[in-house]
């Protein structure tokens, strides 16, 4: 049969022809899809001998993939094929023939011979880790420079030199003030920042503070006819100095409460409130209406608003009389405070764990330079973290300049040295670990207790770790650190130059502290503005004063004696002992009349209070030299208690 008879049979008669032919109608598909493998199920009972030399058997396990080229076609699954000779004549040797199955991707599957081999792909590195890169992070070989960020560190070369900033001026205080001094007294270089700017600046937010409330009590109709309130008038510098003078004494002698000081028990009572003349009610008028600014004219979320005028101007008056030398070190302190403070502060490290925190700039012995309030998160610049801004704050006036200054742990880092190194500025400080741009090899090698592990920067930059006790991390753009001897309670030992220099400077803020501490007259108050005021008018502001009483006069005077002495002239003793230099006693009279103190107290342990109110005898005497001058005394007791006579 041609092709061309093939071409003119209907569909009718090529069925007829299949159904005579060996082939089975169900072994023939409606279509071929070649992209889906056949599906296998082969006889488990059939054995070898069953099998013909004209069947084909696919294992459903193992297949061989070929890739064969040309197009993919069905296999003539006749047993005379050209392909299936093909097949048997490559296979020759094989106990199983081998059909192979086009899968439609120019793939064949053949079955698995002993012989088959795959691909080999040979390897030959070594599988372990970069000892290159371990012996750099332990420092062991760092013959590689570590960059972290857009800082490359290097170890140290005695070649390296670091920057080199010059200082010029002369530090001192300003001898144009100090020659303006008439008699070098204490009170006078009190004086020097406790001046008229300042006292005059009180006295009238005092005054206009007190006008505001009263106005307000009245209004509101809460204050009462016996109220202090009611019965204030305006007071004046002298009577402000006096009142100080009294609040710096309280510090030097103190009692329980405010009430003791003027109590008349003989565990308390004191001459000091009378020899003032400022009684507890005036006293605590004056403490309660004492204010810095006027409240009318508070900016909208200015939370510092109420101590800022007072800050402004010791900063300015402290700057204006010192320069300082090439050294200056920063810390803060604070002011004890446990009311409801919106950024009340907790430090456990400190002696007063809740207060207000105060930024202070020191220079050597203690001067304490610029003082910057801690007002919380929204009186931060916000581009720029925290001890960033404060240290740059407080050391606008002094850069540029050629300094060094010394910081701890909170304020060190490669940012901060930058931004000083800018300024021609130098940063010294011990380092946290986990400081960015901190060199990672630094942080986790292991050393030995003395030994120091230094590396430097591209920006030079220098940074340190030195074992003692523990390990100090450190910081420094002045100089490369070299081991020093060190005379200490143990004997001698090695520390970094670094660490030494960072002691020294530290001791700037620490002597402030320390001798501030000293009879301080700072009590409880509800008022967070009037504490920070009374540290700094009282205890900071002493602290300089006798720092340049020192310098200038020469004298080694305690800062208790110093306050001793200011309190003498606030309170204006002096002239008073100076009437009576040998403390005679006599009598005067007043214009009013009153009981006499001693035939009361002796009345009253016999007969009891209401007796001694009757047979106690009223008179206008007094005596005013007795600790009791203040009350009335009869001539029958004063000649009983004394060996004197009537004046």
């Amino acid at each position: 049969m041609s092709d061309n008879d093939n071409e003119g049979l209907s569909d009718e008669q090529l069925k007829r022809i299949l159904e005579d032919s060996d082939f089975e109608l169900s072994e023939l598909s409606d279509f071929d899809n070649s992209d889906v493998d056949p599906i296998y199920e082969p006889d488990d009972n059939a054995s070898e001998s069953d099998i013909s030399d004209n069947e084909t058997i696919i294992p459903s396990k193992l297949r061989r993939v070929e890739p064969i080229p040309g197009p993919s076609s069905r296999p003539d699954p006749s047993p005379g094929s050209a392909q299936d000779s093909d097949s048997s004549h490559g296979n020759e040797g094989h106990n199983l023939p081998i059909f192979p199955q086009n899968t439609g991707n120019n793939v064949l599957l053949h079955d698995v011979s002993p012989a088959d081999e795959l691909h080999e792909f040979q390897f030959e590195e070594r599988p372990e880790f970069r000892e290159q890169q371990i012996n750099q992070l332990a420092n062991q070989n760092p013959t590689v420079p570590q960059n972290t960020g857009n800082v490359v560190w290097r170890d140290v070369s005695p070649a390296d030199r670091l920057h080199e900033f010059q200082f010029e001026e002369r530090p001192g205080f300003c001898e144009q003030q100090l020659n303006q001094l008439t008699d070098h007294k204490p009170i006078d270089f009190f004086l020097l920042f406790f001046d008229n700017e300042i006292q005059n600046m009180l006295v009238a937010e005092t005054n206009r503070y007190a006008e505001q409330q009263i106005i307000k009590g009245i209004c509101e109709e809460t204050i009462s006819e016996h109220s202090f309130v009611a019965k204030w008038s305006d007071t004046n510098p002298n009577e402000l100095m006096k009142f100080f003078g009294l609040i710096i004494w309280m510090g030097l002698d103190q009692k329980p409460t405010l009430k003791d000081y003027y109590s008349n028990k003989i565990l308390y009572k004191s001459e000091i409130p009378k020899v003032c003349g400022i009684s507890r009610n005036r006293f605590e008028a004056l403490l309660h209406f004492f204010h810095i600014s006027d409240n009318e004219h508070c900016p909208i979320g200015d939370r510092l608003y109420k101590i800022s005028p007072l800050v402004q101007i010791l900063n300015r008056k402290f700057q204006d009389i010192c320069t300082p030398s090439k050294r200056v070190c920063i810390d803060e302190t604070m002011v004890p405070f446990r009311g409801k403070l919106s950024f009340r502060q907790y430090i456990p490290g400190k002696r007063h764990k809740y207060g207000v925190k105060l930024f202070k700039l020191c220079v050597e012995n203690g001067f304490t330079y610029k003082i910057k309030v801690y007002g919380g998160r929204s009186e931060r610049d916000p581009d720029k973290p925290l001890a960033t801004s404060v240290v740059m704050d407080l050391m606008e006036p002094l850069l540029d300049s050629g300094r060094t200054v010394y910081t701890d742990n909170f304020y060190t880092s490669v940012g901060l040295a930058h931004e000083l190194n800018g300024r021609q500025t130098h940063l010294v400080g011990t380092l946290r670990q986990n400081r960015k741009l901190n060199p990672k090899s630094i942080i986790i090698h292991k050393l030995k207790r003395g030994e120091m592990k230094i590396q430097r920067s591209s920006t030079n930059v220098v940074i340190g770790k030195w074992k003692d006790k523990r390990d100090v991390l450190f910081l420094t753009t002045t100089e490369i650190p070299r081991m020093t001897e060190v005379q200490t309670k143990r004997g001698i030992i090695y520390k970094p130059t670094t660490i030494v220099d960072y002691n020294k400077a530290k001791g700037f803020i620490d002597i402030s502290d320390q001798k501030a501490s000293y009879s301080s007259p700072v009590r409880r108050s509800i008022k967070w503005y009037r504490k920070i005021a009374m540290e700094l008018l009282t205890s900071t502001t002493m602290v300089n004063a006798l720092v340049v009483f020192q310098s200038v006069t020469g004298k080694n005077m305690s800062i208790t004696e110093f306050r001793e002495s200011v309190v003498c002239a606030l309170l204006n003793t002096d002239a008073r002992q100076a009437q009576n230099p040998n403390n005679e006693h006599f009598l005067e009279e007043k214009e009013k009349r009153g009981r006499c103190s001693t035939c009361y107290k002796k009345y009253k342990e016999e007969e009891g209070r209401a007796a001694a109110m009757k047979k106690a005898l009223r008179v206008h005497t007094f005596c005013p030299n007795c600790p009791d001058d203040l009350l009335f005394m009869c001539t029958k007791c004063f000649f009983q208690l004394h060996s004197c006579k009537v004046k």
